[in-house]
Order: structure tokens, then C-alpha cells, then sequence
């Protein structure tokens, strides 16, 4: 979340379209830990059908955030600018940091904590870069998520600029996304459980 916030900071304040860049690629680093940490929270708390459930709305959040994001964005760019937009997300990022250092504990067991460092880390990564069944599965979710970012980069300009959609029909069409997500959310849970996959 610092480096979120720092990021989100130098965007909001970059002078020139290169500085844009490098913070940016630093607020994608600190949000990367948005992905990784929840699951990990799920893991050491839960198992079994209730973990699959909030595994399930986990992937809800993840899926449904960079739908709305743009709609929310857009409002913000039309009243107060672009700059506006990184200034809202450090705010949110402070205001989770907040709550999160004064609500949630360490979850992970303490005799797991002992063992911890930096070393059994990177032993961890290279037996996982040297398993075919991760690297197999990673590949899927990877490429399944990038054709997720390529329609959502790309649906404005092909409905609007080819298909002469308003921006607000383009919103209607856009939240469409949001509400399957929903909608498919119990069948995840469902497809979890059956797989007893956690």
C-alpha cells in the first residue's frame, strides 16, 4: 500500500508522460500485493466450503473493480480532471491502510512465521518456476485475464468511435460485465466445492 500511495502521489504530480510512466509502473507493483495478500488472508483463516465461498468473492471483487472502475474514473476526469483520479485512489489506498493497521491482525500461524525469510522465499519460486502443472495453470489464468484487459481497454473505442454509441448507452452495455460477474459468482462457489479444491 506505500508504494501504492507513492505511485498514486508522483502520478497525480507528474510533469511529463515518462514520469507518468515510472510512477505508475510503481503504483502496479504496491497493487500487486492486492491480488496475492486476500487469497493468503483466506488460506490461513479458512478451508474447506467456506474458503472456497470467500475465495469465490474474492474473485467477484477482482473482477467486478476493473469493470466499474472506468465508469468512476470517467466522472471524476469530467468534474476535476485526470489528476483528480490519482489523487481518489491514494486517498482510498490511506484510508485502507488505516483500517487495516488497526483491525486485522497477523493471520499467518506462528509456527509458520518462524521459518519465514527472504531465502526459503525465493527456494519457494523456483520450485514453483519448475512444476508444469503450475506454470500449465498460470498460463490459462494469464492469458484469460490479459483478453480480459484487452476488451476492457478496447470496448470504448470500437462501440463508441465504430458503432456510434453515446458514452452513457456505452456505460448501460459496460455494467452489463459487472452483473454476470455477479451472477456467476455462486457457481464459482459451487464449482470450488465440488472440486474441493482448497
Amino acid at each position: 500500500l506505500a508504494l501504492f500511495m507513492v505511485g498514486g502521489i508522483g502520478s497525480a504530480m507528474a510533469p511529463t508522460i515518462e514520469w507518468l510512466i515510472a510512477f505508475r509502473f510503481l503504483q502496479g507493483l504496491g497493487a500487486s500485493a492486492g491480488m496475492a495478500v486476500p487469497r493468503a488472508i483466506v488460506r490461513d483463516l479458512h478451508t474447506g466450503n467456506e474458503a472456497a465461498k470467500l475465495m469465490s468473492l474474492l474473485m467477484l471483487v477482482f473482477s467486478v473493480s476493473p469493470i466499474l472502475a472506468p465508469l468512476t474514473g470517467s466522472v471524476i476526469i469530467e468534474n476535476f480532471g485526470w489528476r483528480a483520479v490519482f489523487w481518489t485512489v491514494t486517498g482510498a489506498a490511506l484510508l485502507a491502510t488505516i483500517l487495516l493497521a488497526t483491525s486485522l491482525k497477523e493471520t499467518r500461524p506462528v509456527e509458520d512465521r518462524a521459518g519465514s525469510s527472504f531465502g526459503t522465499a525465493l527456494s519457494a519460486y523456483r520450485f514453483l518456476m519448475g512444476d508444469r502443472n503450475f506454470l500449465g495453470l498460470t498460463a490459462i489464468a494469464g492469458f484469460g485475464i490479459a483478453s480480459f484487459f484487452v476488451y476492457l481497454s478496447s470496448s470504448s473505442f470500437i462501440l463508441i468511435d465504430h458503432y456510434g454509441l453515446s458514452p452513457s448507452v456505452y456505460s448501460v452495455f459496460f455494467s452489463i460485465n459487472a452483473v454476470a460477474f455477479i451472477c456467476d459468482m455462486p457457481m464459482k462457489a459451487t464449482a470450488l466445492i465440488e472440486k474441493n479444491t482448497l
